[in-house]
C-alpha cells in the first residue's frame, strides 16, 4: 500500500524518504556510515602490534600508529605531534571519543580492547554499519507503535527476538528513546 500511495504521489522522492526510519539510533548509524565513507577514502593504516596497554605520558614506537588509526577514523584531526611516539593529550581525548563510540570503558588507555577495535578494517566496519541499517530499517519500521506501547517512564518493557547470523535468535531490548 505505501508503494502504491508513492507512485501515485507528485513527490515520489519525498514520499520515500518519508517512508525511512527516523528513530535517533538509525540516524546516528547513516551518520556514522557517511563519515567512515569519507574518511575512508585514503590508504588502509597499518594494525597496531599487541602489547602494554598505552597511557598518558607514555613514549611507545606503537604511537604513531595509533595516531595514523584515529585519524583514519575520524577521531583525530591530524597524525602531527611535537613528540609523535609521545601519548599526549590530544591522543588521549582522542582515544576516549573513540572508545565512548565503540561502547568501551572510555578511560583515555589503549588496552587490548581498544587496539583489536582500532585494528577492525575500516571497510569491515562500513560493512557492519549496512548491516546493522539495513537490521534498523525492518526493526524500526515494524516497531514504531509497538514502542509507544511499550515504554513507561522512559524504559522499555518490551524484547523482541531476531534473527541473528547463522540461523540462531538472540534478544535485543527495543530502546525507544522517546520516538
Amino acid at each position: 500500500q505505501s508503494i502504491e500511495q508513492a507512485l501515485d504521489a507528485d513527490d515520489v522522492y519525498g514520499r520515500i524518504e518519508a517512508l525511512k526510519p527516523t528513530h535517533r539510533i538509525y540516524v546516528g548509524l547513516k551518520r556514522e556510515l557517511a563519515r567512515y565513507r569519507s574518511e575512508g577514502a585514503g590508504p588502509e593504516p597499518a594494525a597496531i602490534p599487541a602489547g602494554t596497554p598505552l597511557k598518558p605520558g607514555a613514549s611507545d614506537p606503537r604511537v604513531p600508529l595509533l595516531r595514523a588509526r584515529l585519524a583514519a577514523s575520524g577521531d583525530l584531526a591530524t597524525v602531527e605531534a611535537p613528540d609523535p611516539a609521545a601519548y599526549d593529550a590530544t591522543l588521549q581525548a582522542a582515544i576516549r571519543d573513540f572508545q565512548a563510540r565503540m561502547g568501551l570503558e572510555s578511560d583515555g588507555v589503549a588496552g587490548a580492547g581498544t587496539i583489536e577495535e582500532l585494528n577492525v578494517p575500516l571497510a569491515e566496519r562500513v560493512r557492519m554499519l549496512r548491516v546493522n541499517l539495513d537490521r534498523g530499517r525492518v526493526l524500526l519500521s515494524h516497531n514504531s507503535a509497538r514502542c509507544r506501547e511499550a515504554v513507561e517512564d522512559g524504559v522499555a518493557h518490551l524484547r523482541r527476538r531476531l534473527p541473528a547470523f547463522f540461523g540462531t535468535f538472540c534478544e535485543l531490548p527495543l530502546d525507544c528513546g522517546g520516538d
